[in-house]
């Protein structure tokens, strides 16, 4: 009986009240439907409307069993608890189309019936070569045939065995299919070549490049991350001295939600940072750059921060700009001025924030995070190559350091590989490069667990202080920042700072529909789509992303003639590299794979040096270090004859060898350092040819007989025909290569390999 009292008594107001309240939610409500129902009803998701699905019962054998088998994979779908999230969503844009064409189709072959639903999809959507309908329904047949059992048990045998067989019909290949890369995102900006508005043509055309591209993008993303560390380090030490505390920082009281009083609280705030800062005696330079930094997260447009920007110069300047000098306030700090220049007290800011300026007052040792840096990081790792579905999983753990002498020289990354399910690793980084370095101080500030929190989306095109691409923009358009910014691409190699200055014009001149100052006249989308393409400087709503940024390293590091051919280190194998990245999207790899020694080193790889698997470590180890040292030797050999390059015209005296290098008669015995002169004529490039194709011929023969002189002498030289070819006259070559075509016809040949 006391175990009964227990029990709540609840009439049946209080269960019609629950059941009322279901109805009423916004989740979608599922049925079981039995496999022999006429229509299905798919609920609402999202961006997708309800849906009633009826079937034709009426038609052939083979649509009601196919018929069956799609309502087997919505019971599935949007019932089992163990369906992945996915297949809701998947059901829902496939198989109402799929059932819809089937109810008005008669099939002459029923084995043909995804193929030929293939092929009207290609025909409606005007898509052929493109991606085929039949990826997404094959994956709805899927869960009936492989992930429920209501299907199988519910049909005969013979029956089970035609859905299977129509579920193996193979997908037309996706020949539109293009690689994202930071080439195609910029390539699609062709008003970036202009002068005004742009970067210019010349310093358009280098992101055609993707080694220079990624090599630019390290450079300025590591600059960045480095001078933000140094300026938190600066103010983190400043607010300790002035005994500024977490709650200098934290508004209180009954107003702590009025827009007004928080932004009043914030100039407050801001007013005591900049007076404790002309008190100090001796000020380190990185505090000034530092505070100009929190004036830029905490000002409410560029118009406030460029006019509150002196008072750092001065008190005096500090003083005319906050305090008031008219009406009852005078001598007091100007609410007004205060609310109309600074933003809300704890609003989220991609830079130094109150957020941030807490977590340096609070006495921990780690720093606090910007959205800035977590994004400049994240374009790092993507730059060596990481997966970006896996950038947001690292941690402290997933970085190895090697220490000489206590101090950190060289740091790399192992992490686990999700898609691969296996342990990858990336190349290793010398702190003593600005990469390293800076991936190095972007550690040690963070405590455990992830180092990157991963948004769901890529940060929007906008030049607002709110937004991260629009206080990106002002970062590289500082003096202080610009300065680490050229001076990093100069120790880089000398390289363009193309990414950065691409990166200040494409959010400043860029245009979009959802455009600040197209935003505001509230017009339709289709309006304002319009005046965007009207503009001239149509660009992406948002900044190109992390997927993007590793596909461009991949291109720029994927030239088999290297080391990392052999122990490679982007996050995929060499079979996978050589299917999807060296191809038509993959810049560097076009530029390299015309010339002949990739395809005798391919070759010579595949088929001369295949290391077998049995090999233990060591020996692949011995392996890798003799072929790198070959490879430098090829590179060096064939850089030191292009530097030594004379291209002569009109050259009357001389002999030309057999491979159309020049030998003046009147050399000068002084010359410490021989230049190698060649003349621009067709019988050079005859020469030329005949040297390639000679190479192309004997070179197995070669290596067998004086593998020395192979890699020594005959590999640099065609590496640097193939440079010398590329800088003669149109004429020339033509008129050359047409000498050459004549003598093979002839089936004449002239050998220059006289040592086999």
């Amino acid at each position: 009986m006391d175990d009964m009292k227990k029990v709540p008594y609840h009439n049946s107001s209080y269960y019609e009240s629950i059941v009322r309240s279901d109805f009423n939610s916004h989740e979608p409500t599922c049925f079981r439907y039995p496999l022999s129902a006429t229509s299905i009803v798919v609920p609402a998701l999202k961006a997708s409307p309800k849906r009633v699905i009826s079937f034709d019962i009426k038609g052939e054998e083979y649509k009601r069993l196919i018929f069956k088998a799609i309502i087997a994979s919505y019971n599935y779908s949007f019932l089992d608890e163990f369906a992945p999230l996915s297949a809701k969503y998947r059901f829902t844009g496939s198989a109402h189309l799929f059932v819809e064409w089937l109810n008005n189709t008669k099939i002459k072959n029923p084995y043909t019936v995804l193929k030929e639903y293939e092929s009207y999809r290609f025909d409606t959507l005007n898509n052929h070569g493109g991606q085929s309908a039949l990826r997404k329904l094959r994956t709805v047949l899927f869960y009936a045939l492989e992930r429920s059992s209501e299907l199988s048990s519910s049909v005969e045998p013979e029956q089970l065995q035609y859905l299977f067989e129509i579920y193996k019909t193979k997908v037309s290949p996706n020949f539109n299919k293009k690689q994202i890369s930071l080439a195609g995102y910029f390539g699609e900006l062709d008003w970036l070549r202009s002068d005004d508005i742009g970067i210019g043509n010349q310093l358009y055309q280098v992101l055609a490049s993707p080694k220079i591209s990624i090599r630019s993008l390290r450079a300025t993303a590591s600059s960045i991350i480095i001078e933000l560390y140094e300026c938190k380090l600066a103010l983190k030490r400043f607010l300790e001295l002035s005994d500024f505390s977490l709650y200098d920082f934290e508004m209180i009281g009954p107003n702590k939600n009025v827009k007004y009083y928080k932004k009043s609280f914030t100039g407050r705030a801001i007013f005591c940072l900049l007076y404790k800062y002309h008190y100090l005696k001796e000020k380190e330079p990185k505090l000034r750059n530092a505070l100009m930094l929190v004036l830029l997260a905490n000002t409410s447009n560029k118009k406030s921060f460029v006019k509150i920007l002196p008072a750092l110069d001065s008190e005096i300047e500090l003083n005319r700009l906050f305090i008031s000098t008219k009406g009852a306030t005078k001598g007091q700090l100007s609410n007004s001025f205060l609310s109309e220049s600074f933003s809300m007290a704890g609003a989220s800011s991609p830079l130094f924030g109150f957020n941030e300026l807490k977590l340096l007052c609070s006495g921990t040792q780690n720093l606090p995070i910007s959205e800035i840096e977590n994004l400049l990081f994240s374009w790092l790792m993507a730059s060596l190559a990481v997966q970006p579905s896996d950038i947001g999983k690292l941690s402290k753990n997933s970085f190895r350091y090697l220490k000489i002498g206590g101090r950190v020289t060289h740091i790399e990354c192992e992490y686990f590989k999700g898609r691969a399910n296996s342990i990858h690793t990336t190349h290793s980084i010398s702190t003593k490069l600005v990469t390293g370095k800076a991936i190095y101080c972007y550690i040690s500030q963070c405590g455990d667990g992830n180092l990157v929190k991963l948004g769901s989306s890529i940060p929007g095109i906008f030049n607002g202080f709110y937004s991260v691409s629009g206080v990106l923009s002002e970062l590289l358009n500082f003096d202080f920042i610009r300065e680490k910014v050229h001076k990093a691409h100069l120790n880089s190699g000398d390289i363009p700072p193309v990414i950065s200055e691409a990166l200040i014009k494409l959010i400043k001149n860029g245009v979009h529909s959802k455009s600040n100052h197209l935003a505001i006249t509230k017009k339709p989308i289709s309006e304002r789509e319009v005046l965007a393409r009207e503009s001239g400087s149509l660009c992406h709503s948002a900044l190109f992303g992390l997927q993007a940024i590793k596909n461009s390293a991949v291109h720029a590091f994927s030239d088999p003639y290297t080391l990392y051919y052999l122990t490679n280190r982007n996050s995929h194998t060499n079979r996978t590299e050589k299917m999807h990245y060296l191809n038509s999207d993959n810049e560097e790899w076009i530029n390299a794979s015309g010339r002949i020694t990739r395809n005798v080193m391919i070759d010579l790889i595949n088929n001369v040096f295949n290391l077998a698997e049995e090999l233990d470590e060591n020996e692949i180890s011995r392996f890798n270090d003799e072929f790198y040292e070959v490879t430098e030797h090829i590179s060096r050999k064939s850089h030191e004859m292009i530097m030594r390059l004379k291209v002569v015209t009109n050259q009357q005296k001389g002999r030309i060898n057999e491979v159309g290098v020049l030998s003046p008669d009147d050399r000068q015995e002084t010359e410490r350092f021989d230049y190698i002169y060649v003349i621009d004529s067709p019988l050079t490039v005859f020469k030329m040819k005949n040297y390639l194709y000679e190479f192309e011929v004997n070179y197995k023969k070669l290596l067998s007989v004086n593998p020395s002189y192979l890699y020594k002498t005959v590999v640099p030289t065609v590496e640097w025909i193939s440079y010398v070819l590329s800088i003669l006259t149109k004429h020339s070559i033509l008129e050359g290569s047409n000498m050459f075509k004549k003598m093979k016809l002839n089936n004449v040949s002239i050998s220059v390999f006289h040592s086999i």
